[in-house]
Parts: structure tokens; C-alpha cells; sequence
């Protein structure tokens, strides 16, 4: 079972072409035509120019996988072109895998840190590939604003990388002063949930009005996901994403601690 992923050249189109069309159009009843796609027409102008890539799996001559990463701004790309032909499908082989795990590997180089796909709900196989593999199905209202809809596409799953970017922590000055002199910071959240529960800087004013609705001496503390000691997963509640630490918060990842004045 010998076979490479590599980066696409031109002498690729066609073959390209050949493999994903079929799959689309005959294997999942797609009404979806190449004049639809236009970047498989111009996959180095679409992919190479804009900051992404694009990969093909080859045994011998033949094109058998295709991955694609369209870079969209602000650390986040879009993966495109998914498709493995159906005779090397499979952990047997192990091409759908090989050409994810290339993908993210580069990301991680270009300073991607999270990256989106759409797909179609028939692709049951592919769903389960995705969530396997970290991706998180959100809503089609919470994509960023540069994401490329495709017409077909249903379906929406997103993966963090490497958060960077800080997480907030809100809870009432009175328990925070239980911790200002501990090593870690812990709520009853991890004993019930599992995990403590955090927002992003922009859930930050839904979550006070959701859960701290005329409470007073509230304090905000900054994260640093860099400096945690425990697992950070961001899951799905009410259709968006949030970041939930699995585990004591240890000091050390708290960068900062603000008095918050409910608005």
C-alpha cells in the first residue's frame, strides 16, 4: 500500500477533475457541475495566491485523495476538496487521515489556528471522519464572515488548533478572594460539568446577561490558553462555541483580573 500526499502541480488538474466529479455528481447525487467550481479550474490562482494549498494523494500515476486549505484572514482557513477515491477508502489505507493530518501540520506552520468546512448531510462517513478528528458541527449563522458558501453545502464543522487568543472566566469577587493565594482556581462546574466554563471576548456580554443578571462585585479574569495545565476544548452550547477548561485553572495561566460593572 504505497502512496504519497504531496502539493498540486498543474500536470494534476485533469486527473483532479476526474476523481471528485464523479464522486459528487454519481456516488452522492450532487447537482453540482466543474462550472460550478471555479477553483478547480484555477486551483493555483484560488489556493496558492490567496495563502493556502492544495494536496493530492498519488499511487503511481494515479490521483486517488485531494485536500484543500483556503486561507480566509484573522488565523482561520477553510478546508476544500476533500475526497478520496471509494477503492483506497478506509483505515486500511488510511489516505483521508493522511491528507488531514498534512493539512493541519501545515496550518500549524502558516499560523492557522482554526479552520471551518462545509459539507452536505448525506456524507454520514465523512461526518463521522470529521468529529473524530476534533471538528465540532456549528451552525451556518455562526461561520466567520469570510467563509466561501458553497450552494450544496448544509453542514458546518469547526476545528481549533492552537487557541491563542485569551478566554474570560466571569464569577463574584467574594469566591475569587477564596483563590487570590491558591496555585489553581476550580468551581463547582468541574465537579458536575466536568469543566469549567469560559467565553470568548465577544460572549463575554452574553454571558453576563444570561447567568449574572443583577449580581454586583463581579470580576472578570483573563486566560492565557498557553499557560494552562489542562485540556481546552471549545464545544457547542446554543449553537455557538465555547471554551471549556478541563480542569483546575492554574494561576499562572490567570494574566489579569478585572472588577466588571454589570452593564
Amino acid at each position: 500500500m504505497t502512496y504519497a500526499v504531496r502539493p498540486y502541480t498543474e500536470e494534476d488538474k485533469e486527473k483532479i477533475i476526474e476523481l471528485i466529479l464523479p464522486i459528487q455528481q454519481q456516488e452522492f447525487g450532487v447537482p453540482i457541475t466543474i462550472g460550478d467550481q471555479p477553483d478547480l479550474q484555477a486551483i493555483s490562482t484560488f489556493y496558492f495566491q490567496k495563502g493556502g494549498n492544495f494536496w493530492v494523494a498519488v499511487n503511481g500515476d494515479d490521483v486517488i485523495g485531494t485536500i484543500a486549505l483556503l486561507n480566509i484572514g484573522n488565523g482561520q482557513g477553510v478546508i476544500r476538496k476533500m475526497f478520496v477515491h471509494s477503492n483506497y477508502r478506509g483505515a486500511a489505507w488510511g489516505v483521508a487521515q493522511r491528507l488531514l493530518d498534512t493539512l493541519v501540520a501545515w496550518c500549524e506552520t502558516k499560523q492557522i489556528d482554526e479552520i471551518f468546512l462545509g459539507t452536505i448531510d448525506t456524507m454520514k462517513a465523512a461526518h463521522r471522519f470529521y468529529e473524530k478528528n476534533g471538528f465540532h458541527a456549528i451552525e451556518k449563522e455562526n461561520l466567520p464572515s469570510t467563509f466561501p458558501l458553497m450552494k450544496v453545502d448544509n453542514r458546518f464543522y469547526q476545528r481549533v488548533l492552537r487557541p491563542t487568543q485569551r478566554i474570560f472566566h466571569i464569577t463574584p469577587g467574594s469566591y475569587w478572594k477564596n483563590y487570590v493565594t491558591q496555585t489553581s482556581y476550580s468551581v463547582s462546574s468541574l465537579e458536575t460539568e466536568g469543566f469549567i466554563h469560559c467565553s470568548t471576548h465577544d460572549q463575554i456580554a452574553g454571558t453576563l446577561q444570561r447567568f449574572f443578571v443583577g449580581q454586583q462585585n463581579l470580576v472578570l479574569l483573563h486566560v492565557e490558553p498557553s499557560r494552562l495545565q489542562h485540556p481546552l476544548k471549545y464545544e457547542e452550547a446554543d449553537g455557538k462555541m465555547f471554551p471549556h477548561v478541563y480542569g483546575p485553572i492554574n494561576r499562572e495561566a490567570i494574566v489579569k483580573v478585572e472588577a466588571l460593572r454589570f452593564p
